[in-house]
This record gives structure tokens, sequence and C-alpha cells, in this order.
């Protein structure tokens, strides 16, 4: 099983709806090449979802979250979606080990899903944690 490592954070920006909704409200039933941008997580996670953009503009009535440009810490998972919450700890557990402190931003990007691959086996999707 890949183990987190330092990373660029991409650029990206997503066309979306954003929401505060509680936490346990935030089940995300994503399909590649879905992105999620966490804002914040506590009481409640504050989070854009939507499809990423190339170029400028947006689809009328979409806000655009961007993010990006800074150090990360990334980790692949590969397999079905429900893994991400467990694994994603991973992130956490880096950034105590190596000394670096997370700025508070997430991004999920789905590189392979059930619209590609009916094996959730061979699902893959991208964690990213923004540090400071």
């Amino acid at each position: 099983m890949p183990e987190p490592g330092l990373a660029a954070l991409p650029v990206t920006r997503v066309a979306g709806f954003r929401e505060s909704v509680p936490f346990a409200d935030a089940g995300i039933t994503a399909r590649s090449p879905i992105s999620a941008i966490y804002h914040a997580i506590a009481e409640t996670c504050e989070i854009t979802i939507g499809l990423e953009l190339i170029g400028g503009g947006a689809p009328a009535g979409l806000s655009v979250a961007e993010i990006g440009g800074g150090d990360a810490v990334k980790l692949e998972v590969r397999g079905p979606y429900e893994r991400i919450p467990e694994e994603g700890l991973k992130l956490g557990q880096w950034c105590e080990a190596n000394g670096r402190a997370p700025a508070g931003i997430g991004l999920e990007r789905y590189v392979v899903g059930p619209d590609q691959d009916a094996d959730p086996a061979n699902w893959l999707a991208e964690l990213y944690l923004s540090l400071q």
C-alpha cells in the first residue's frame, strides 16, 4: 500500500455548488473526473464538489473554487472509495511524523472511477492536504 509523500499541490479550479452541511451528512458518491475541495472540516464540512475546469470561465450559476500552487502531502488510494476516509488519516500522520503543519485545505481527485472501470479494485483517488 503506498505511503504519503511530499508533493506539489496541483492548481485546481472546480465549478460546482458550495454548501456548508453537517459533516455526517456530507456523504459523497464520486465518479471520475469529479474533484472535491475541502475548505473547512470541523462541526460542519464546507466543500466544493464539481468538475475540474481547464481554462477560464465557468457554467452559469456555478461557483468556482481554486486551490493549489504550494506544498502538500499526497496519497494515492487504489480500490473502493469507501477506503478513502480511513486512508486519508495517513495524511495527518505524515504531517506529525515530518514536522509539517496542515494548512487546512484538502483535495480529492478521482482519477479512475466506475465510469472507466467497473471493478472497484482498479479505482484510483488522489488525496492532497495543503501544508503551511
